[in-house]
């Protein structure tokens, strides 16, 4: 597993408001676009692409800590949609509003309860080993240690202690059969963190970090110019200015 150079989240929140979108919409265009830049450059040309995502089934009322209740939604991108920046982040924008307004969440939970009541064994079976269910996989969990009774510092880090301080948080969603990317987003201290499970089978630790790389300094750079995003030099820098937290990449 990687973790990625964090990023200003109210900063990262306001540009992806300013397009329209929410910071998750923008999450997900960065994982679509990084993996199509992959399949282009790795692959055997363009082809389809589907991020998963897990999507929160509780009510705005409900508040359950120490209880789970998710699905999981699809989205898929043909090459030809995946060509252009802005286009997607208006097609993913549009399709999240979409599942949240009419809680599409419930449709695989729904058709799990359905095909196990006819007893025709479980769905993700009848693909066979072969089968990749998604390319890759985004896991946003939010604002973590939000609400707590412990102290916290000038840079709104839990102050464990006199001189021991929580600096980071990082979170690394699991792996899933002929799924090799999955990209864990967490927020503290008022920083994103991107975390990279990664198929060491079949990616290696220096591509693994190119990948994550790409993601954070385009998130960086914070803006699209004229249908594109804005691109990084051939340092990894960019010309526009950077929205990173001050601390330096870690990996883990």
């Amino acid at each position: 597993p990687l973790r990625g150079r964090r990023v200003h989240r109210p900063a990262l929140r306001a540009h992806a408001r300013s397009l329209g979108a929410t910071l998750n919409d923008l999450l997900i265009t960065e994982l679509f676009l990084a993996l199509d830049q992959w399949n282009r450059e790795f692959g055997k040309g363009t082809r389809r692409i589907r991020v998963s995502m897990p999507v929160n089934l509780r009510e705005g009322s409900q508040r359950l800590p120490a209880t789970n209740m998710v699905s999981m939604c699809f989205l898929n991108r043909s090459p030809k949609v995946l060509k252009d920046p802005r286009r997607l982040l208006d097609s993913v924008r549009k399709e999240t509003a979409y599942i949240r307004k009419h809680r599409m969440g419930l449709t695989l939970v729904r058709s799990i309860n359905l095909i196990s009541k006819l007893r025709l064994g479980y769905p993700y079976n009848t693909g066979g080993k072969n089968t990749c269910h998604a390319t890759g996989v985004l896991t946003n969990l939010g604002v973590v240690f939000g609400e707590t009774s412990i102290p916290k510092n000038s840079d709104n880090q839990l102050q464990v202690a006199d001189d021991l301080t929580l600096t980071n948080v990082a979170t690394f969603p699991p792996l899933r059969p002929n799924t090799h990317i999955t990209l864990g987003v967490i927020t503290y201290g008022g920083c994103l963190q991107l975390c990279l499970s990664y198929n060491r089978d079949m990616i290696s630790r220096a591509h693994a970090t190119l990948f994550l790389k790409r993601i954070t300094t385009r998130l960086s750079a914070g803006m699209y110019n004229d249908g594109e995003l804005a691109k990084p030099t051939s340092d990894g820098r960019n010309s526009t200015q950077p929205l990173h937290c001050s601390d330096s990449p870690a990996e883990s």
